[in-house]
């Protein structure tokens, strides 16, 4: 009976250790354990016929009994680690094949390219990473040489990179490599790649970008800046582009030749540009910038403004600017245009000035008209009816009569020459038909010779000339020119002085100048006639003190003639205290 109690225990050991190995893949079960427990009892006393027996029996165990009872004690328990071992093991597996499920799912999903390589070896490579090499399936891929799909150019750098991550275990960094497909057309990726464990072997996780498109864009981009390089190079304008910041992003070389500073100069201090404009000018460069601040694509704004350039001279830019902007209204910066109007500047100054002459010119054609008009029709007049009287009257005139009429006849002679020789000298050196040849001669002598024909004159008014001027103050003058402007600024100094009045002439040095100075103490004149002595209008012209008439052309040669000598002329003057008329004329050397 023992006997077979116990074979019965041993197979309901064998049966309870089986279920425990079925079910370790999920959570223990008491079955399989009270089955292992009751079939070790049944072992250990399996020489008595019953529990209650063997406990009234109250002997000790045989050493066989003890021997088998810490055998299956030690079987139990190796029953339960196995089974606790195979159910982790299980269980590890059941997780592995899950992230292996997870890993699959989100790498074919990945719009770049991800592969693994084990020993040099492709062992997974994702969809995205099969359309980059070309592949239909894994099967064109898998096993076969990871280096094959670089260019050669670059395979001995692919293969230490690999080395470094199978052996050193060290991650590389990112890297534009170019692949071949297995059509043979190259292509270009960026890399990336880290130390990986795979199916239990050292490899690595490869990450695979398509830079193709980028790099055709690139290209574009490369081509479009050279051109746009070579053109704007080669400008002649000035053209920039200024970042939000104020920095320069592109200066083109043509800034050197406006300006005299070099591209670069601009780059390293943006504050250049505002600080060679000139002084006058710089505010309305800043008004300008701040009207940028805020961008509106497409408008323009710009003026011309005056540079200082660096070796200090000044020149005329025409400056335009506008905004930049990104297509989503981001603020990128401003474009600038220079374009140097120098030359056209002067052009219109030198256009500005020849009208101004055209004009005053035509002013002066047409005062002129009218002087000849009046003051010649006057003294002509007089000429006709003296001429009359002593043609219709010459038999009744008392020889006080003729004389007197004589007289006017010669005194309207003289203005008509008078007025005729200011007109030619006039016409003469507004056509350049009088030459300056300037020497050395005499101030003194000079004088002398316009007084010895002014002294007549004087004298039939009883005005005395009286001149101090040293005999040995010598100047540089064209002698022509210069007694010109002594017989006028003499005729008028008398014709504007009381009989018996006087006009003392003087001349000094200073800053290696003559000074003459011509006096009279004649009626003067008041500040609004003193304004247009040098002008051809008629409103302020006066007559003398005897009632004698002037064309108004004689102070104006006087002015070009001293302005031809590089002198100045002037009058101070003040009503019935008499009029002082200045000029200065170059001396020679030895003074």
């Amino acid at each position: 009976m023992s006997e077979i109690v116990y074979i019965l225990g041993i197979v309901l050991q064998a049966a309870a250790g089986i279920m425990a190995l079925m079910q370790v893949r999920s959570a223990p079960h008491r079955l399989p354990w009270f089955l292992i427990a009751i079939s070790s009892l049944l072992i250990v006393f399996r020489r008595s016929a019953t529990l209650g027996e063997f406990i009234q029996a109250e002997r000790e165990l045989a050493p066989a009994e003890v021997i088998t009872l810490i055998v299956s004690l030690l079987f139990f328990l190796g029953v339960l680690l196995m089974a606790r071992m195979f159910r982790d093991i299980s269980v590890a597996q059941e997780a592995l094949k899950e992230n292996e499920q997870h890993f699959r799912l989100l790498a074919d999903n990945a719009p770049d390219g991800i592969f693994i390589q084990v020993n040099y070896r492709f062992a997974y490579l994702n969809k995205a990473c099969l359309r980059h090499f070309g592949a239909q399936s894994e099967e064109d891929l898998l096993g076969q040489s990871v280096i094959d799909r670089f260019h050669p150019d670059i395979q001995h750098i692919v293969r230490e990179r690999i080395r470094l991550l199978n052996e050193d275990r060290q991650p590389v960094a990112l890297m534009e490599q170019k692949h071949i497909r297995l059509d043979g057309e190259p292509i270009n990726a960026e890399v990336s790649a880290a130390p990986f464990q795979f199916k239990g072997e050292k490899g690595a996780l490869v990450f695979v970008r398509n830079i193709e498109k980028r790099k055709k864009l690139e290209l574009a981009l490369t081509e479009s800046e050279k051109k746009f390089r070579t053109f704007a190079d080669f400008t002649a304008d000035w053209e920039y582009w200024q970042g939000p910041d104020g920095r320069f992003i592109y200066v083109t070389p043509s800034c050197e030749g406006i300006s005299g500073y070099a591209p670069d100069m601009f780059m390293q201090d943006p504050k250049l540009m505002l600080r060679i404009i000139h002084p006058e000018d710089r505010a309305t460069m800043t008004c300008l910038d701040s009207q940028q601040n805020r961008p509106v694509e497409g408008v323009h704004v710009g003026t011309d403004l005056r540079i200082i350039t660096r070796a200090q001279e000044i020149r005329w830019i025409a400056h335009r600017c506008h905004a930049v902007s990104s297509s989503d209204g981001k603020f990128l910066g401003r474009r600038g245009s220079n374009r140097d109007i120098t030359e056209h500047k002067l052009r219109e100054d030198e256009i500005r000035k020849i009208n101004q002459q055209l004009q005053q010119a035509n002013s002066e054609k047409d005062m002129l008209f009218s002087i000849i008009g009046h003051d010649l029709r006057s003294p002509m007049s007089g000429i006709l009816a003296s001429t009359t009287m002593l043609v219709n009257d010459h038999d009744t005139l008392s020889r006080k009569d003729s004389q007197a009429l004589f007289n006017a006849l010669r005194d309207s002679a003289v203005n008509i020459m008078a007025l005729l020789e200011d007109l030619l000298q006039w016409a003469r050196m507004n056509q350049g038909g009088i030459e300056y040849e300037p020497s050395p001669c005499s101030l003194h002598a000079l004088f002398e010779q316009s007084l010895a024909m002014a002294q007549n004159v004087a004298n039939r008014r009883q005005i005395t000339l009286h001149m101090e001027i040293a005999p040995h103050l010598s100047v540089v003058v064209d002698k022509p020119m210069i007694k010109t402007v002594i017989r006028n600024i003499l005729l008028n100094a008398i014709k504007f002085t009381h009989q018996g009045g006087a006009i003392h002439i003087t001349a000094r040095l200073e800053d290696q100048k003559a000074i003459v100075a011509v006096q009279d103490n004649g009626i003067g004149m008041d500040k609004h006639v003193l304004a247009s002595i040098f002008s051809l209008e008629k409103k302020n012209k006066r007559q003398g003190t005897d009632g004698e008439k002037g064309t108004g052309l004689g102070l104006i040669l006087c002015r070009q003639f001293i302005d031809q000598h590089g002198g100045r002329i002037w009058v101070e003057s003040e009503p019935d205290k008499g009029t002082t008329v200045f000029f200065t004329l170059p001396i020679a050397e030895k003074h």
